[in-house]
């Protein structure tokens, strides 16, 4: 069995990041189609399944990262980053609030109660800001695990 490093660690975040930004890109463009398009409207029972599987994926994505993945490691290994982990772990929740309303929005547009074109706004919004997130925590891992333990 091979022992976890800290740049095996950051290769790891490093994936994991990666995967949601396909996840997310690949969202953007299903939803950028069905807001232009009326025949992609007619089937937009798919783009309501996919709001639901990213919001899933993305609790999945934070329940990893606050159980068992690399957040908590700072607090042991890099004490010093605790106050910004703490931030960046608190914007979990707000996030995840954010893409569910995302997929209920999805869903209003679906049944014709909501502009796709300003659902595809707050996506994106959306998006955007959990990429900042994302690139943050990205950032706090590298300096944690690499700076403070060395390798």
């Amino acid at each position: 069995m091979s022992e976890t490093t800290p740049s095996s660690r950051v290769d790891e975040i490093h994936v994991a990041h990666e995967m949601l930004r396909e996840m997310l890109e690949a969202f953007d463009l299903q939803l950028a189609h069905t807001a232009v398009d009326d025949c992609a409207r007619a089937e937009s029972a798919a783009i309501v399944d996919a709001s639901r599987e990213l919001a899933r994926r993305l609790t999945e994505h934070f329940e990893r990262e606050e159980s068992r993945g690399y957040l908590p490691d700072i607090y042991e290994l890099a004490p010093r980053y605790s106050a910004h982990a703490d931030r960046l772990l608190a914007e979990h929740a707000d996030l995840l609030t954010y893409v569910n309303d995302i997929a209920g929005r999805v869903g209003a547009a679906a049944s014709g109660g909501s502009a796709w074109g300003s659902v595809l706004e707050a996506f994106r919004s959306f998006a955007n800001r959990l990429r900042r997130h994302e690139q943050a925590e990205s950032s706090l891992v590298r300096r944690a695990l690499m700076e403070d333990i060395g390798n």
